[in-house]
């Protein structure tokens, strides 16, 4: 800054990180003002879950914090570490069928679209169907 004062909501505003062990964030907490006057913020949370290979599986932002709530991200992954499954409250489903050197050969979204992609002896793409 040039030496002028902010009269922003949020200058000064702490924002608190916890990280595990690992060093993989498990929670992110803000403080939100609407006007400068407001003499308590509210408090603004996301938490993220972690297995134990440390990929991120579960996710929360400030709307689902309920612990009975459904995360708004949820990854899960094949044993190869290939993501298989996200699901988004905000994006919808995506599914995807991997093969032996992860390619993408089907995948399928909660609209309802179905994509198949055909290779070559050397895998490389010379199809993709909707």
């Amino acid at each position: 800054m040039d030496g002028q004062v902010s009269s922003s909501v949020d200058v000064h505003t702490p924002h608190l990180a916890v990280i595990d062990g690992r060093g993989l964030p498990l929670r992110q907490v803000g403080y939100c003002r609407r006007d400068v006057s407001e003499l308590v913020p509210e408090t603004r949370a996301t938490t993220q879950q972690h297995d134990a290979a440390g990929r991120l599986v579960a996710q929360r932002d400030p709307r689902f914090q309920a612990p009975t709530a459904t995360p708004n991200l949820t990854t899960v992954y094949s044993l190869s570490g290939a993501v298989l499954l996200t699901d988004s409250v905000d994006a919808g489903w995506r599914l995807g069928l991997t093969g032996e050197v992860a390619q993408v050969l089907e995948r399928w979204d909660g609209r309802g679209s179905h994509w198949q992609t055909e290779f070559d002896e050397q895998r490389r793409p010379t199809a993709i169907n909707e």
